[in-house]
């Protein structure tokens, strides 16, 4: 930890991100402020940003949570590389957004301390966020990928209005905010591209997340996307008759 001007400190980057890393395997992502006490096990769980701030002063004995982290960094190996790949991977994506003028909100934030070798306690709490962030970015290039493929074999399945049985791999699920729903990306036969919406309630998303379902359903209709150029298949009526492994 150095400080500058008015006794500002700041913290090395590398550090941070690995921080980052640990806490995010320990308990995923807690965003700011959404920290909560248990009252069953009568113990405190905090937001990243907060767990990694007590991992910088030096309060591991004070948080248990810190603490386990810190272990965390010690004995695993591997967050030193993913925390090099998160910051290779942001410099290297923020660069070229900067350079056409396309940054949005967040990344002008990462932007503002990803190219340096220190972080202020802002950008602690941007850091925070940035494994949950990176792991989005490779599953979206993933995704695209996958849309690159099944562009050249996907064909409409059934007819409009239809009613049919599919088995589905399911290989991408997107919460549309403006809707309140999702939106799940399957495919058939491993050629074929297949969508439909499903609500909040019952929430299956994580459940179905990756796996093969087999559904019944109607055929809403056939578009050709204007994202992938794929030839997509919509279902409604959605009923999910098993979810394998």
């Amino acid at each position: 930890m150095a400080f500058h001007g008015k006794q500002k400190p700041t913290y090395d980057l590398t550090i941070v991100m690995q921080y980052a890393v640990a806490v995010t395997d320990y308990q995923g992502f807690i965003s700011s402020g959404n920290g909560w006490y248990d009252h069953e096990t009568e113990s405190r769980h905090h937001d990243n940003k907060t767990i990694i701030g007590y991992m910088l002063d030096g309060n591991k004995a004070k948080d248990k949570h810190a603490k386990a982290c810190l272990e965390l960094v010690e004995t695993d190996p591997s967050i030193d590389e993913r925390a090099t790949q998160i910051i290779e991977h942001f410099q290297s994506s923020l660069t070229f957004k900067k350079l056409s003028d396309s940054l949005n909100g967040f990344e002008e934030r990462v932007a503002g301390f990803i190219m340096n070798q220190s972080v202020d306690r802002f950008g602690v709490s941007v850091a925070a966020s940035l494994p949950k962030s990176y792991g989005v970015d490779q599953k979206r290039e993933e995704f695209s990928d996958l849309m690159a493929k099944y562009k050249r074999t996907s064909d409409y399945v059934a007819k409009p209005s239809q009613r049919v049985s599919l088995e589905l791999k399911v290989i991408d699920i997107k919460y549309l905010r403006n809707f309140g729903n999702f939106i799940v990306t399957t495919v058939y036969d491993d050629k074929h591209v297949v969508k439909f919406f499903w609500n909040k309630d019952p929430d299956l998303t994580k459940v179905m997340d990756g796996k093969t379902i087999s559904i019944t359903a109607r055929v809403k209709g056939h578009e050709i996307s204007k994202y992938t150029n794929c030839k997509e298949t919509m279902l409604n009526y959605m009923k999910i008759e098993e979810i394998k492994g």
